[in-house]
């Protein structure tokens, strides 16, 4: 684009100093003739003078002896200034349409400013989902250790004659997730069962191990939003959401009522 700014200001340049030229060439032609007419046939050839001629008599033979040369040098000043009004014109639409390009290019590079930014974004989400899938699956390891450590006595609906047993908690080792879902689910249906069914009765189980079962579910279950698509599938598949009403029942349920005097 500079170029051509360049190339159309050399071009007319070159117009503008052929008529400039041109102008030396008249003026010269007609000092010549005029050289010429004053040598063969004097300077009354050129002015008419007489005797006792007034001044400004002798200003307007002299204005009308350069007279021509004037017109001339205001046509090629009008030749002139014409030409560089049509250079200032290519110029500006040389300039617009450099800003254009410079439009389109600044454009070209917010969109792939932009194409950047999604993709480090999205590299950032991968990262931050890996991280936080690893610290779910952590959870969940220490979530089966805790059943087998912790859970492992049966529980029971007693009205302090009569009991039920239910099933114990405890996690086989090797459980899936998706088992241990099922193991608690039929285990708060069991309770919820039999309490309706002997609505005197009153569950006896490890509410202190019940209870930290909760908070460590409602923790991987804060965690899951910020987990991977396919681990957040795993989880609705199995049903999470099941596990954490089914533990919530039974801790709420299994928690000891406070005496009067207590």
């Amino acid at each position: 684009m500079a170029d051509e700014i360049k190339e159309a200001g050399s071009s007319t340049s070159s117009k503008t100093s052929g008529w400039v030229r041109l102008g030396f060439a008249f003026t010269g032609a007609y000092f010549v003739l005029v050289a010429l007419a004053w040598i063969t046939s004097g300077p009354t050839s050129l002015v008419d003078i007489k005797p006792g001629m007034k001044l400004n008599e002798f200003a307007d033979g002299l204005a009308g002896l350069f007279a021509p040369l004037a017109f001339l040098w205001l046509f090629v000043a009008t030749m002139v200034q014409s030409q560089e009004l049509a250079l200032q014109r290519q110029e500006l639409q040389l300039t617009r349409r450099e800003f254009e390009q410079n439009r389109e290019v600044a454009k070209e590079q917010a969109a792939e400013a932009r194409n950047q930014a999604a993709y480090i974004r999205t590299q950032t989400e991968i990262i931050v989902r890996a991280d936080a899938d690893r610290h779910l699956n952590a959870l969940i390891d220490g979530f089966r250790e805790f059943l087998s450590t912790y859970l492992m006595k049966p529980m029971a609906a007693s009205d302090g004659q009569k009991s039920t047993h239910i099933l114990a908690l405890g996690a086989h080792p090797g459980s899936s997730l998706g088992e241990l879902i099922a193991h608690f689910s039929n285990t708060a249906d069991a309770v919820g069962a039999n309490l309706k069914k002997y609505p005197d009765r009153k569950l006896h189980a490890d509410w202190v191990a019940l209870d930290m079962l909760r908070n460590m579910l409602n923790e991987i279950n804060v965690l899951i939003p910020e987990t991977s698509p396919t681990q957040k599938a795993i989880l609705e598949s199995a049903e999470f959401d099941t596990l954490i009403d089914a533990v919530a029942y039974l801790a709420d349920t299994a928690k000891p009522q406070r005496t009067g005097g207590g």
